[in-house]
């Protein structure tokens, strides 16, 4: 893959190198001009990217990137990045802190914990695999193709990705694999375009996920069984990461505008009551009885997860949890 240089106005000034080994982004497709998200170690900024051009070196973040929940609420996952830029599964209860590292080398990305069982699906090299926390094993599974994003079903089923299905150069699509590893492309009504993250109701009838039809990537809910699809976030307004919560209610989403790191919404299923509840949060996950969300945050050159109420009145770092 090439190397694109991407322009951002955070307040540390960097410029962004897709194809470094310091950062991770979510961008599969790599177009001469286009405006991208890139979600740089957890912090989600709006970029205007140019390429090919010369690598830019990049400072280390250290970073606890996209936590997620266990089954029963009792433990988070994460993957860690040390100060020479390996990378690890950690998996942390909350009433110890004790941690249980799995080496997973370099170029992991967004997790999420099986619903039903003790596993982790995640990307890395844009790749799909199933690690099982039991026995450390680690299992591809997928299409030969890049793939990032994977989120399990409720029934644990099915998992939802991202993926150019093997067509090179090709903005990625919303596809989902079965158990018994059928592939299949989720149908959607509107052109072919840049996918990210989804996610899954209580009930398993809908998805959630952001289309980039252009600069601004929208968040849309559809409907797998009636194949109904609609926008829930409006023109012009960034956002994407959708987390669902466990009674269905709510979609906690990263909303951001060029240079800042993202701000945390909550918006209903059907795009009414949107409304922000933190800023400089981002990877949204809800805790299996709906109580808290775990979130990254950016804290000088550390992304750290954070736990939160849903309501915004109170949040905390993980590490002081227990």
């Amino acid at each position: 893959m090439g190397t694109v240089a991407c322009k951002v106005g955070v307040a540390a000034k960097r410029s962004l190198a897709h194809g470094g080994s310091s950062m991770r982004y979510a961008i599969l497709a790599q177009l001469p001009r286009i405006s991208r998200w890139l979600l740089a170690s957890g912090v989600t900024v709006l970029a205007t990217c140019e390429g090919p051009t010369v690598p830019v070196p990049q400072p280390l973040l250290l970073a606890e990137r996209g936590p997620v929940w266990s089954p029963g609420g009792d433990s988070i996952a994460y993957v860690e990045t040390d100060s020479d830029g390996n990378e690890s599964i950690v998996v942390v209860p909350l009433d110890t802190g004790d941690r249980t590292s799995f080496d997973v080398g370099r170029g992991a990305g967004a997790l999420d914990f099986a619903p039903r069982s003790a596993k982790v699906a995640f990307s890395q090299g844009f790749r799909l695999y199933e690690l099982d926390l039991s026995t450390g094993t680690v299992t591809p599974f997928g299409p030969d193709a890049l793939s990032v994003w994977p989120a399990y079903s409720p029934d644990e089923a099915q998992i939802a990705f991202t993926s150019d299905g093997g067509e090179n150069q090709h903005p990625p699509d919303l596809w989902v694999v079965t158990r018994a590893g059928a592939i299949n492309r989720v149908p959607l009504p509107f052109p072919r375009g840049q996918m990210s993250a989804a996610d899954w109701p209580p009930d398993g009838r809908y998805l959630v996920s952001a289309y980039h039809a252009d600069e601004t990537p929208r968040l849309f809910v559809t409907d797998l069984a009636a194949r109904d699809t609609a926008f829930i976030t409006p023109i012009g307004v960034s956002s994407l990461l959708p987390a669902w919560s466990p009674d269905g209610e709510w979609i906690a989403y990263v909303r951001a505008s060029n240079g800042n790191s993202g701000d945390l919404h909550l918006v209903r299923p059907d795009g009414t009551d949107d409304h922000r509840i933190a800023r400089n949060s981002t990877f949204p996950a809800w805790s299996p009885d709906g109580r808290l969300l775990a979130v990254n945050r950016l804290l000088g050159d550390r992304i750290e997860a954070w736990l939160m109420r849903p309501d915004g009145s109170e949040a905390w770092p993980l590490d002081r949890s227990n």
